[in-house]
């Protein structure tokens, strides 16, 4: 839901964050078609974990544009995926 209350400032750290997020979930969207789903379990598996980080990098757009009190460097930090 928009908050119009709370203007958002787009730093260039906020926007880029933004256009990161917005660049993977089109690269990660023009996986789906191309999963195998005869593979059992691997393409459940597949679909899981890119339904998971399409729904985390829509978090980061959602909250970059609409939420004030999350830091850049929050939105930074969950682009980033796990090292280990």
């Amino acid at each position: 839901m928009l908050n119009t209350d709370t203007p958002i400032t787009l730093s260039p750290t906020r926007r880029g964050a933004c256009l990161e997020a917005a660049w993977e979930i089109e690269a990660l969207a023009s996986l789906l078609p191309k999963l195998d789903l005869t593979e059992e379990p691997a393409a459940a598996l597949q679909l899981r974990g890119l339904a998971a980080r399409l729904a985390q990098l829509a978090g980061v757009v959602m909250s970059g544009l609409d939420d004030a009190a999350v830091a850049d460097a929050d939105l930074q930090r969950l682009l980033q995926l796990p090292t280990r």
